[in-house]
């Protein structure tokens, strides 16, 4: 669960991304979503049935975030944001 304000003092939503260095061993869902303040979402991180997870992995996950003026954004609108930046 978040929440954060911005320097007006007004509560704000976040959208998110998650990309891994194996995208082929592990599927992590959702991948992309927004939270709005207060809320919260569970994130699956699932190894697929062809791979053994090894004794000592140098797999990377990466979290991204970035506040957004609105939660209503549909997935192409949250596409085209992470590919701008």
């Amino acid at each position: 669960m978040f929440q954060e304000t911005d320097s007006r003092r007004t509560i704000i939503s976040k959208c998110f991304q998650i990309k891994t260095t194996s995208p082929e061993k592990f599927r992590v869902r959702p991948s992309t979503g927004i939270l709005v303040p207060s809320a919260s979402v569970i994130i699956s991180v699932v190894l697929q049935p062809d791979f053994q997870f090894p004794a000592l992995s140098r797999d990377k996950f990466l979290v991204m975030n970035l506040p957004v003026e609105s939660a209503d954004l549909t997935s192409q609108e949250l596409a085209e944001l992470w590919k701008v930046i």
